[in-house]
């Protein structure tokens, strides 16, 4: 039975990583331009370490990359305007 699925798929088999679709989501907000927005940069980097941190815990395989990315980068946006923000070693970011 896998042979048979294998060959129907004609062995394209692919998987989009949390990774990708949080790097489109960083496109679509607009916040990809971190060179000329140091807001923009800390947001992606808040995102991009909680998408690697969800995609090491087995607790979040049940649920698709894009939502773990939009999950990533939606935490990343609460926890930069949030009063936690300083307390993790962070400026404080007004809302974007």
């Amino acid at each position: 039975m896998e042979e048979w699925v294998l060959r129907r798929l004609d062995f394209n088999l692919r998987s989009v990583p949390a990774i990708a679709f949080l790097e489109r989501f960083f496109r679509i907000f607009g916040i990809d331009q971190n060179e000329k927005d140091a807001n923009a940069g800390v947001i992606m980097d808040l995102a991009n370490d909680y998408c690697s941190f969800i995609q090491r815990d087995s607790q979040f395989l049940d649920f698709r990359p894009s939502l773990n990315a939009a999950a990533s980068l939606m935490l990343a946006f609460n926890v930069s305007q949030s009063h936690v923000a300083p307390s993790i070693g962070l400026k404080k970011i007004p809302e974007l």
